[in-house]
């Protein structure tokens, strides 16, 4: 994994023959990782039934965690965001998270990202057509101390507010998570979000979107589903 600052981040037929039936062994094949992929540790346990918890208490540990936890993210149901707050992150009223925070960053993101010629009305978000895909692609962290670790994801982002203001775009979604041993017996909790791409604080070039940047490892997932 490559160093980064422990600081938030100094530093997008034409025969007749009939086919011979496929092969077997190549339709049943499963992609296998590179050497310098990162595959996501799998957690433990179950928060309310369906999201992974309990991961191992380490940086790959903590970076899994992430990586699911973005993937919890990728909808505009209330009450899916919310248990996911509530399995992941360190606040007391998820929901009100969801509508008070959550919410209005996302209304705020396709503001900025709206088309030429596209309307959005805000006050109908998030309407039942909507959707906000996250897939993450790359990875990369920084070992505070053992029981401290900032984590940095790119990932590809499919935004809509089920009209006309629809976008892709690449971003880097930043977070701390520490170990708590009161918690589930011993697990990671995100504490902190300090999104790059969202902070004015960090001057990252375009370069810093592209998975070919040296920053980031691949996230190979075996399922083949990488955010949906």
């Amino acid at each position: 994994m490559i160093a980064v600052s422990t600081t938030w981040f100094v530093a997008r037929m034409g025969s007749e023959q009939v086919p011979s039936p496929p092969n077997a062994e190549a339709t049943t094949s499963v992609p296998s990782p590179d050497e310098e992929d990162f595959v996501p540790l799998a957690g433990q346990a179950m928060a309310h039934d369906r999201f992974p918890v309990n991961f191992p208490h380490s940086p790959e540990g903590a970076s899994s965690m992430v990586i699911v936890y973005l993937q919890a993210l990728s909808t505009n149901d209330v009450e899916t965001l919310s248990l996911a707050f509530d399995a992941y992150s360190d606040t007391e009223d998820p929901d009100a998270r969801v509508r008070e925070l959550l919410f209005p960053a996302r209304v705020h993101d396709i503001e900025a990202y709206l088309p030429p010629g596209g309307t959005f009305d805000p006050e109908t978000f998030p309407s039942s057509s909507s959707y906000y895909y996250i897939a993450p692609l790359g990875v990369t962290w920084d070992e505070v101390d053992s029981d401290t670790v900032d984590v940095w994801v790119l990932a590809n982002e499919e935004v809509s507010d089920g009209g006309s203001a629809t976008f892709t775009r690449s971003y880097i979604h930043g977070m701390r998570l520490e170990w708590d041993p009161w918690v589930r017996s011993g697990d990671w909790v995100i504490t902190d979000i300090e999104d790059p791409s969202r902070s004015m604080a960090f001057d990252l070039g375009e370069e810093y979107y592209s998975l070919d940047h040296e920053l980031w490892t691949p996230i190979f997932f075996p399922e083949g589903d990488g955010g949906r």
